[in-house]
């Protein structure tokens, strides 16, 4: 992107950035008029800059390609070999339910599947994620849940994916924070072992053709959520809503980092590497070190807005950007902000959407939540998965619930490994799964089968090719 289309990404990214000072600075009572109106306007603003944007530059224009593309386009994008799309939709007809548009390569017809009442698929999802979540959580009890979601969810969808042994898949609702890879498939095995899954955002995302690869690498790992952030001026708004008790250090954050660091180093790929960590990992540095780079690695908190922290960001809904509900902790993230600061430790899913990544095979953000954000029916997660995709990265592993420390140390060790020293590297998505199976194989032999440990990272984006070398 470069002349004028420039400058216009440029406005855009600050107005975005503007927006997310605003949000995030506790509301004063006494100017809470002054406030929704700057908003309001902030965001009739953001919406003119886009539209231009999509008149200036070719990205936009292809990405605009893309909405009007047919079933036969979106089959003839689908990788070689027994794959299939399953579309996923809840929509309201008397009470909500969910319905399936699946399409297989091999006949590239497009069957409809209805799946029946939202509400008790809904349900399955939300229970199964809980004891997914909790490391106490035994296998059993584990799989009884997820049994439940198989049956409502998969099992449908069988006769129409017919022998496809890799599935992307496009969730919508509570099934975007559903890792399908986990589901039980009888006799103790699980979905992914028979079938390779990946997701995404929206279905016409796999026509978006890579762009030219960048090189290099960010590792982001260990920052100090307690660092003072330069240009403080002791301001009494702060992120009290929004973050009760402080970003607490993620202990196994640095090692972490300095894992991946060392494995980049150990493959030594093209472009150099970025490294930061405590008070150098802040919004301004990291947001400067993104762009260009082939692989990017943050190893911190995610950031979710729910509860009061929720209402005090939606307010009235006047203007409000729902990706602004979440975004990544970073350095003095637990400092008062200064709301005329551009730099207030959270680096939002909205202000992420506006950095230019193309180029950018694979970001992983190894934290906790970073996979989810505000659910909208037929569009996807808006939040941190949607905010990279946007912004022009190939694909992103995100988690869904916080993973414990070693076995995240122990999956990303042995994706790396497939993505970095391979002869013939494998793709994000294979080897994710690779790593996966490894750590399940493993805990099957020692007799302690855990998918919360493994079942919690998964990967968004089209079919990608492995970074280059």
């Amino acid at each position: 992107m470069d002349g004028e289309a420039a400058d216009v990404a440029e406005q855009l990214g600050e107005v975005r950035r503007e927006l997310a000072r605003i949000a995030f600075a506790e509301p004063d009572p006494l100017r809470t008029e002054d406030r929704s109106k700057r908003t309001a306007k902030l965001s009739i603003q953001r919406e003119e800059l886009e539209r231009s944007l999509q008149e200036q530059s070719a990205v936009f224009r292809r990405e605009l390609a893309a909405w009007r593309a047919t079933p036969a386009a979106l089959c003839d994008a689908l990788p070689n070999g027994r794959n299939a799309i399953v579309d996923l939709l809840k929509y309201a007809y008397g009470d909500h339910r969910y319905l399936a548009f699946v399409m297989a390569a091999e006949d590239c017809t497009v069957h409809r599947v209805e799946l029946g009442p939202a509400a008790p698929i809904d349900a399955a999802v939300r229970q199964w994620r809980e004891v997914l979540a909790d490391p106490q959580a035994l296998q059993n009890r584990v799989d009884a849940r997820g049994v439940v979601v198989q049956q409502l969810v998969w099992a449908p969808l069988a006769d129409a994916l017919g022998s496809a042994s890799r599935v992307l898949v496009v969730p919508d609702g509570p099934l975007t924070g559903a890792p399908l890879g986990a589901l039980p498939t009888g006799e103790g095995r699980y979905l992914l072992e028979d079938v390779a899954i990946s997701y995404l955002d929206l279905a016409n995302d796999l026509l978006e053709p890579p762009d030219a690869s960048a090189t290099g690498a960010l590792i982001v790992g260990g920052a100090d959520y307690d660092a003072e952030r330069e240009g403080k001026t002791g301001e009494r708004a702060r992120l009290a809503p929004c973050n009760d008790g402080g970003f607490q250090a993620l202990e196994g954050a640095s090692a972490e980092a300095d894992l991946v660091t060392s494995q980049w180093e150990k493959a030594r790929r093209q472009g150099a590497i970025d490294r930061l960590g405590g008070a150098e990992a802040t919004e301004d540095s990291v947001t400067e070190a993104l762009r260009g780079k082939a692989l990017v690695h943050i190893a911190t908190h995610g950031f979710f807005a729910t509860g009061r922290c929720r209402s005090m960001l939606t307010g009235d809904g006047d203007g409000f950007d729902p990706m602004l509900l979440s975004g990544l902790a970073l350095a003095g993230a637990n400092q008062p902000p200064n709301p005329l600061a551009a730099d207030d430790g959270i680096l939002t899913a909205a202000e992420l959407a506006g950095i230019d990544l193309s180029g950018t095979e694979l970001v992983v953000l190894s934290a906790c939540e970073t996979g989810l954000g505000e659910v909208r029916s037929g569009e996807g997660v808006l939040g941190l998965r949607r905010a990279f995709s946007i912004a022009g990265a190939r694909n992103l592993i995100t988690s869904l619930w916080a993973v414990p420390d070693a076995a995240t140390a122990e999956l990303m060790d042995e994706m790396y490994r497939s993505i970095l020293h391979r002869r013939r590297p494998l793709p994000a998505a294979d080897a994710l799964r690779k790593a996966k199976l490894a750590l399940l194989s493993r805990q099957r032999a020692s007799n302690q089968i855990r998918p919360q440990e493994w079942a919690g990272f998964i990967v968004s984006g089209p079919p990608s090719r492995p970074i280059s070398r």
